[in-house]
């Protein structure tokens, strides 16, 4: 059977919409059976667009639900 180690993928993401991304996958020296994806948009396309979308809102701060109360700390807080 053979691998691909190289193609193009199609994806819905419910907020960006579809995307079409390419990728390459490199196998990790060593024989560790590892493998590295690499997945990358085409520039000025639609799914560049819905992935700086989808970047943007990676960074955005979340909102305070309320979740960390008094009494309640971070581990290894003190």
């Amino acid at each position: 059977m053979h691998e691909r180690s190289e193609g193009t993928k199609g994806y819905h993401h419910p907020i960006a919409g579809d995307l079409t991304v390419a990728y390459q996958a490199l196998a990790l020296p060593g024989g560790t059976d590892q493998t590295l994806f690499v997945y990358t948009t085409e520039p000025g396309s639609s799914s560049a667009t819905a992935q700086r979308l989808l970047a943007a809102r990676s960074i955005e701060p979340l909102p305070d639900d309320g979740a960390r109360t008094a009494g309640h700390s971070e581990p290894g807080a003190f």
